[in-house]
């Protein structure tokens, strides 16, 4: 089966169509107040691992093996008036 460039980019725009129409019949909209403070928060810290998993990487330990990866944790989110005096 072969199909023409010019027929699979209309094929593809309608597609899309059916499923941007699709997707706004099933979506709600929120119209939400704009909070006064975007947060962000970021941690990291040292996973244990199986040695298999940190061969071949140097670690802090005195005999330089490494036994934790670091995993990174980050958290976004808003303050509403309501929390601003509240910490993180």
């Amino acid at each position: 089966m072969q199909v023409s460039a010019k027929r699979l980019e209309r094929e593809a725009k309608m597609l899309g169509a059916e499923i941007a129409a699709d997707e706004e019949a099933w979506v709600e909209v929120v119209q939400a107040k704009p909070s006064s403070m975007a947060c962000l928060a970021v941690d990291g810290t040292g996973v244990p691992m199986r040695p298999v998993e940190t061969e071949g990487r140097r670690g802090k330990a005195e005999d330089g093996l490494a036994r934790t990866r670091e995993a990174k944790l980050a958290v976004d989110g808003t303050r509403g008036e309501r929390d601003l005096g509240a910490t993180m």
